[in-house]
């Protein structure tokens, strides 16, 4: 494999970005160890962390820590 095809294949991350030439099977081991979901769970905690630890006058804490009053109704909204 050349310098023009490894450059090809690599972005961010580590994955590759010219997936077009590959088939089903390379694209399996090349993501086994992508968890979606556990990934997203992660960077919500992180984020959550960064926040709680942010001032109080931050607008995004300011957010993150209201309570919301009163209700809404239940069901479908109304057609107008």
């Amino acid at each position: 494999m050349g310098e023009e095809d490894t450059k090809k294949d690599i972005c961010s991350g580590g994955r590759a970005r010219n997936m077009e030439n590959k088939n089903d099977q390379e694209l399996r081991e090349l993501y086994k160890d992508l968890d979606i979901v556990a990934d997203n769970k992660r960077k919500r905690l992180e984020w959550t962390g960064h926040v709680v630890k942010m001032d109080h006058g931050r607008a995004v804490k300011k957010i993150f820590e209201c309570k919301p009053e009163g209700s809404r109704k239940r069901g479908r909204p109304r057609f107008r």
